[in-house]
């Protein structure tokens, strides 16, 4: 089995797609409504986890089952913000890097 987190995005969605001609996946997204949607189309199950606002970022390991092999974990999450750099806050900035450091950290730490 894949873990595609992030799957709802743009990357995510393809890599879904790809993977789930071939293989078990799993998904993990913030979106519930869209990872719903992916869940049906590639028959496969989901979580809805928010790795950036979650307490304890082992959450995820609670819900696939310990006998299932894992053969890869596929990091979509991130976030961009496509403005000049002159005209972006020091706020703004730190939101990017926030999310795009500190969750792929919490992911790859569980």
């Amino acid at each position: 089995m894949y873990i595609i987190a992030g799957s709802t995005g743009t990357l995510g969605s393809a890599i879904a797609e790809e993977l789930s001609k071939n293989n078990d996946i799993f998904l993990i997204g913030r979106d519930e409504k869209k990872l719903k949607e992916q869940s049906s189309k590639y028959n496969c199950d989901y979580e809805v986890i928010d790795l950036f606002n979650t307490p304890e970022p082992r959450e995820f390991t609670k819900v696939i089952d310990s006998d299932i092999e894992i053969k890869g974990l596929v990091n979509c999450i991130g976030s961009i913000l496509i403005k000049p750099l002159h005209g972006t806050s020091l706020e703004e900035f730190n939101d990017v890097i926030t999310t795009n450091l500190f969750s792929s950290y919490f992911l790859w730490q569980a």
